[in-house]
Order: structure tokens, then sequence, then C-alpha cells
């Protein structure tokens, strides 16, 4: 990555905004693909409006982990990345109460369950094809404008917006 941020003009905060909106852009796809098939094979006969209201709760409510999945990854080398990744999103998937109901969690998690990221996105997904759940859809936008704030400001964030800056930074005689 770093002969290739040398050789951009770009500044990082430009690059990094581009990567954020091509993940954007992927979730998008995908969330389309995955819709497709859901009403092909799975026979799901939603509103138009509900679909839209689903897909793009979804795609705007995943900015998070993508900023989180961008940290880490400038953090921890990209091999190593990848299953770091996958393994923490989905424990904090299970922990949320998207695979099992929550009533079958342990106390404890019921307990911080609230307070994930998962949890919030699954309660705008809900939300959108009708499904009640406690809190308001302001509140999960909120906090996980909350989650996507505190992944651009933690220290891991920092250091690694540093790692990118240096990469882009032009040094005379190099």
């Amino acid at each position: 990555m770093n002969i290739l941020m040398r050789a951009t003009p770009l500044p990082a905060s430009i690059y990094l905004l581009a990567k954020a909106l091509s993940a954007l852009l992927s979730a998008l796809v995908m969330l389309l693909i995955l819709s497709g098939f859901a009403i092909v094979v799975g026979g799901v006969q939603l509103s138009v409006t509900t679909w839209i209201a689903l897909i793009a709760s979804l795609v705007l409510g995943v900015l998070p982990f993508i900023l989180l999945g961008f940290a880490i990854g400038l953090v921890i080398n990209p091999t190593g990345a990848t299953p770091i990744v996958n393994l923490s999103f989905f424990i904090l998937a299970f922990a949320s109460g998207v695979f099992v109901p929550l009533s079958q969690l342990p106390q404890v998690v019921q307990n911080l369950t609230p307070y994930s990221p998962f949890y919030r996105l699954a309660q705008l997904a809900w939300n959108a094809v009708g499904v009640q759940t406690t809190g308001s859809i302001g509140e999960a936008v909120l906090l996980l404008a909350l989650h996507a704030f505190y992944q651009l400001v933690r220290p891991e964030a920092i250091v690694a917006l540093l790692r990118v800056r240096r990469a882009t930074s032009r040094h005379d005689g190099e």
C-alpha cells in the first residue's frame, strides 16, 4: 500500500473517503443481490417502500462496521486482519440477538446487548419490516452514529490514519 499511496496525488482523507464509499456501494450491491434471492427463492413479499427502507437502513447502518474494519486492517497486517474482523463480527452479531433470541442468551449478554452496534443495526432492519423492537429508531440511529464516531476517534483509528498520512506524504529526494 505504501508505494501506491505515495504515487497518488490525493490526500489521505480523500483516499479513505473513497474507500468508505466503495465499501458502502459494495454493501448496497450485496444487499440487492440478497434481496433478489429472498424474493425469488424465499418468497419474501414486502412493499417497494419497505424494501427501500430496509436496504437504506442497512446500507447506512453498516458504516460503523466499515470504519472498524478499516481501523483493524490498517493496524494489523492484511493477512491477520481478515480472521480477526470475521471472528469479532461473528461474536458481536451472535451476542446481539441476531442469530438467537435475546431471551436465550445469558443475562449478562442480554444486559450488554442494547449497547451493541449489531443490535442497533438489526433493530433498524426489524423496524423497517414492521417488527416492533424496544427503543426508538432515532435512538438506534444515534447510537450507530456514536459507534461510527468512536471508530474515528479511538486510538487505534488515529494510529491507522497517521500511518495512511505518513504513507501518502511526499518527501523531496525519495
